[in-house]
């Protein structure tokens, strides 16, 4: 149906929902379960101000990082889809894990693949009538990322609803209303809790899921005050006509999205589809809220998980009825309408997500391998990532350990280091200790590493080749002109690591197996494993 402009079905549209608007003389906000006066105005306009100068800078961006990047997700059947994310909840917590349990061995849940599903696109979770326990329905006819975090979004809000002390009174469906705003904190929380095990989720296409998960949770902030500041422009007019509304609407594109000279008639495809702003007008900032606590909960989990999950395990405790500050204030979350609350968390995304870093090209050779392994690698400074640089051979260890975790399992090594060149409590020392216990290192000797020694081309494939075992010579070395300078050690590596495509030569056909390795080149091998392996 194309809505024209003179269209009286908009125009009823328009007057039903200022109507509702305009009650009681009142601009109604909803935030939680709870309509609340004009006042809160103040509080949502300076929530949505912080948002477009730092949430939507960050959206972009991160948006832009997940064009350029692999994405070749190979899928899971229903029952490794179950058994993944299982085992996943029982590690972020045991009654998360307990809960989606009860779910799944009690078949409250419909996530199979099948063409004769209902036609609407989506997901929900309702609570059975009686019964006192959800039910989980996905439509999705894809086997992709999304069908896997749409199971995990809805999960949260199953193992809410168990977890609500409120369920449990037989008129709780009949005489309470749901807070969707703490609802969705639930469900995204968890979705962003979830990255830590991406890697094992998605393999190879778990950098792109990284960048998808977090652009869409941060482009749910955006579009939610995006929407919210045009129904509160546009229904505060005296008489608002599509004319202001396209006005309204193609000025904030630019606000929000960046979105110059965008045609006004134009602007009219963007709102019209939104049944919120006709049928629920000041909802959809709910959106934006829930996804800026999300987003805060991954912020600390990245510098103290257990702090993270015990706060989000708090949120889920109470269930899906308690309003949105309540919640937020209970499981002592910042307060996400502050604007320096708002600004620390694009900081931290940023950080985490490659952004932050003053000396990386985007448009450089290495840009898609850093952002690949940005989860993975670490900077040398505050600011800088320093592509350029060679890697040393503690640097590297660190990036295999850390790889090695998100792909395949936490890495809890009780060994002893036995180099007298690396300190105890050192960042890295626990993978040194790891990659020396399982073989993956040796050492210079029994007593030296070499920790801050310029790691060489063919030390770095020898260390990653010992994480699946060591690999034989083959003749694919004769294909360059310095193979006979490869150490008889290296030979075996470096044959597995050119047939996998692993390493590349460098100019005038070397393998320069004895020239240091810079950063840059160190995460594209990486990312270049992480292709093949996983």
């Amino acid at each position: 149906l194309e809505l024209r402009r003179e269209s009286s079905l908009l125009y009823s549209l328009f007057q039903t929902a200022k109507k509702e608007f305009d009650q009681n003389g009142r601009m109604l906000v909803t935030l939680g379960d709870n309509a609340v006066a004009f006042d809160k105005a103040k509080e949502l306009e300076t929530f949505s101000d912080a948002v477009s100068t730092y949430i939507a800078p960050l959206m972009l961006g991160l948006t832009d990082i997940s064009i350029g990047i692999d994405d070749s997700y190979k899928g899971m059947t229903e029952a490794q889809l179950k058994t993944a994310v299982g085992e996943m909840f029982y590690d972020i917590d045991d009654e998360l894990g307990r809960s989606f349990s009860f779910m799944t061995d009690n078949s409250l849940y419909d996530i199979e693949l099948r063409d004769n599903k209902n036609i609407a696109e989506g997901a929900y979770t309702v609570l059975l009538t009686g019964k006192g326990v959800p039910y989980l329905f996905t439509s999705n006819t894809e086997d992709d990322i999304w069908r896997v975090t749409t199971f995990i979004h809805e999960s949260g809000h199953a193992c809410a609803l168990m977890h609500s002390p409120l369920v449990a009174d037989p008129w709780s469906e009949y005489l309470l209303t749901m807070s969707v705003d703490t609802g969705e904190i639930q469900a995204q929380g968890l979705e962003m809790l979830s990255e830590y095990h991406f890697g094992r989720l998605f393999g190879s296409a778990a950098a792109y899921a990284r960048y998808l998960e977090t652009s869409t949770i941060a482009m749910s902030i955006v579009d939610g005050c995006f929407f919210n500041e045009w129904q509160t422009r546009v229904y505060s007019e005296k008489n608002p006509d599509v004319d202001k509304a396209n006005e309204i609407a193609a000025e904030l594109l630019d606000k929000y999205y960046g979105v110059q000279d965008y045609k006004k008639e134009d602007a009219q495809n963007i709102w019209v589809g939104v049944q919120h702003n006709f049928v629920a007008p000041m909802y959809y900032v709910s959106y934006a809220v829930s996804a800026a606590a999300a987003l805060d909960i991954y912020a600390l989990s990245l510098d103290d998980r257990d702090s993270a999950v015990d706060k989000y395990m708090q949120l889920s405790a109470l269930g899906a009825f308690v309003p949105f500050k309540e919640a937020a204030n209970e499981a002592e979350l910042d307060d996400v309408f502050d604007p320096e609350t708002v600004k620390r968390i694009s900081e931290v995304i940023a950080e985490d997500m490659g952004l932050a870093y003053s000396d990386i090209d985007a448009d450089a050779w290495y840009a898609p391998y850093f952002y690949e392994t940005s989860h993975i690698s670490d900077r040398r400074t505050d600011t800088e990532f320093m592509p350029d640089a060679a890697i040393t051979r503690g640097e590297f260890v660190e990036l295999l350990g850390k790889m090695y975790e998100y792909y395949e399992d936490d890495i809890d090594s009780n060994a002893a280091i036995t180099f007298e060149d690396v300190k105890a409590d050192s960042k890295d020392a626990k993978y040194i200790a790891w990659a020396e216990e399982n073989g993956i290192i040796t050492g210079y000797s029994e007593n030296e590493f070499g920790y801050d020694d310029e790691i060489t081309r063919e030390q770095l494939v020898t260390m990653l080749s010992r994480i699946d075992g060591n690999y034989v010579f083959t003749d694919v070395l004769f294909n360059y002109t310095d193979a006979d300078a490869i150490s008889l050690w290296a030979a075996g590596a470096m044959s597995w690591a050119i047939t996998n495509s692993i390493i590349n030569g460098r100019d005038g056909n070397l393998l320069a197996p004895k020239e240091n390795t810079t950063r840059a080149e160190a995460v594209k091998i990486a990312a270049c494993y992480i292709k093949e392996k996983y």
